[in-house]
């Protein structure tokens, strides 16, 4: 791609300076107001919340698995 466009209103280009200072601000994702946002968000939280319980429940069972081994071995 050679180019990247992004509508910027006048008062924008003008009352903040972008075109003077040749700088356009992109905002986070948490600043915009565009519900597509908001839905992929929610979904990045969902999905590293599941996988902080996997790697929870794979450290249990790993740990619980170690104590029979252990107990096992032992005797």
């Amino acid at each position: 791609m050679d180019y990247m466009y992004r509508f910027r209103s006048i008062t924008r280009l003008l009352e903040n300076k972008e075109l003077e200072n040749q700088g356009i601000y992109f905002a986070k994702c948490e600043e915009l107001n565009d519900p597509v946002e908001r839905v992929m968000e929610q979904e990045r939280k969902e999905l590293k919340r599941k996988q902080r319980i996997e790697t929870a429940q794979k450290t249990f069972w790993g740990v619980v698995a170690g104590v029979i081994i252990g107990t096992v071995v032992s005797r």
